[in-house]
């Protein structure tokens, strides 16, 4: 995954955007941009195993954590989207979650 140019069409949305000052025109942040495609990648590579958790875990307690995990997954890109701080209980519960995953996929045998 790499930073690619705008196209021409992309280029005439944001010129009228500026112009409209409904955005302003900025200097690119290139190690910024890298690090944020870095991640995206990362996370695109490793989605399988995030947006299916329910799937995998399919035996109590391991069903319900997996399906928390999905509404924690949610939760935290509203919150990315929304540019919002993630709660004190929401990062409490999101360790519980993960740990009884963890625990869930130790009992199958996964990174033993």
């Amino acid at each position: 995954m790499e930073l690619t140019p705008l196209t021409p069409d992309q280029q005439s949305a944001a010129a009228a955007l500026v112009a409209a000052r409904r955005i302003d025109a900025v200097a690119p942040d290139y190690p910024r941009a890298n690090a944020f495609v870095a991640r995206a990648a990362a996370a695109i590579a490793d989605a399988e195993n995030l947006t299916h958790a329910h799937t995998i875990y399919n035996a109590p307690p391991a069903a319900h954590a997996a399906t928390r995990f999905d509404q924690l997954r949610r939760a935290r890109n509203a919150n990315r989207y929304e540019a919002t701080p993630v709660g004190l209980g929401q990062a409490e519960r999101a360790k519980a979650v993960a740990l009884a995953l963890f625990a869930a996929a130790r009992a199958r045998g996964v990174g033993q």
